[in-house]
């Protein structure tokens, strides 16, 4: 309905930052998107502040790689990010029902109907097509049972302060 096909393929640039991984990555995007939508990207690879700098100025950036991780085990450490005045949304995203989902959850305290409400504003950032998600990293660690302190947690910093062994009897 835009025109492009075979003929006149959709061009677009990704930028991603400096990383092996980031780059196999892109390679395999663009590759799947020439193959099943059949539009071409361009790779841009840019040292991370420089990215970060052309996200922030919204002239050259088309489409861009970047990651979250969350520092508090909630939603809202993922969610804020999109919020219309969130200094780390990067997105110049803007969404009135978003951020009312948002506010409705901030002031919720019935845990169900909160989940709810960040349920609502997850799926507008989703159907609004701010960002396509397409992994979420995980960490593993063998630790033995003889180890105390070792607790899980989602910025996975586990300090040596805080560790030790279990007194065993001889």
């Amino acid at each position: 309905a835009a025109g492009y096909g075979p003929e006149n393929p959709l061009r677009i640039e990704l930028r991603y930052n400096t990383s092996d991984t980031h780059r196999q990555i892109a390679v395999a995007i663009r590759e799947m998107w020439k193959q099943v939508l059949g539009f071409e990207a361009t790779l841009i690879n840019e040292e991370f502040r420089v990215l970060v700098s052309n996200i922030q100025a919204g002239q050259v950036t088309q489409l861009f790689r970047l990651g979250w991780n969350g520092d508090y085990n909630d939603a809202l450490a993922f969610l804020n990010i999109f919020a219309s005045d969130s200094a780390s949304n990067m997105f110049a995203y803007e969404s009135d029902d978003f951020d009312e989902y948002l506010q409705d959850a901030s002031e919720q305290v019935d845990p169900d109907r909160r989940r709810s409400y960040l349920e609502e504003a997850e799926r507008e950032v989703l159907n609004d097509h701010v960002v396509i998600p397409i992994y979420f990293p995980v960490s593993k660690h063998l630790v033995s049972p003889d180890v105390v302190g070792w607790d899980d947690n989602v910025v996975d910093y586990h300090y040596s302060k805080d560790l030790g062994f279990r007194a065993t009897e001889r």
